[in-house]
């Protein structure tokens, strides 16, 4: 349903369904982006 991407924000992801229908959301952390960590104070941010 949603091939492997790398959201800005931060997560790397997939979405696949069972065979019953079940929609399933495969999510790892990721470091966001520069540009979408530039929107918040480094203390707010992992690791910060």
């Amino acid at each position: 349903l949603l091939t492997l991407r790398d959201e800005a924000f931060g997560q790397r992801h997939f979405i696949t369904a069972d065979p019953n229908g079940v929609l399933i959301d495969i999510v790892k952390p990721i470091p966001p982006s520069a540009e979408f960590a530039a929107q918040y104070a480094a203390s707010a941010l992992p690791g910060g």
